[in-house]
């Protein structure tokens, strides 16, 4: 690929500035906007209370379920006695012949 001669480098710089267009304002709406001269009496806030919502031992989730624990064990303990058996059948193999 050729380099770019300093003509070429300036026109692609002149079209650059030229494609730049400067933002336009044409899609902000003009609004009239009235501003509140009296202040409004301030009122203390309420607040409401739904005993229904609350979180209660009924419908919380257990968190210190370990089912998955007892299922894991059991897994280990067949592969780990597979591997041992397999070690033995090998060691008894191997030694015979």
């Amino acid at each position: 690929m050729p380099k770019k001669t300093k003509k070429q480098k300036i026109l692609a710089k002149l079209h650059r500035k030229l494609s730049i267009e400067p933002p336009s304002f044409n899609n902000v709406k003009s609004q009239n906007i009235e501003r509140a001269t009296a202040v409004p009496a301030i009122t203390s806030p309420t607040f409401s209370f739904n005993k229904n919502s609350v979180a209660t031992a009924q419908n919380m989730k257990n968190v210190s379920d370990y089912s998955y624990l007892k299922y894991d064990l059991i897994r280990i303990t067949i592969f780990t006695a597979s591997a041992i058996i397999l070690q033995g059948v090998l060691y008894f193999f191997l030694h015979r012949g």
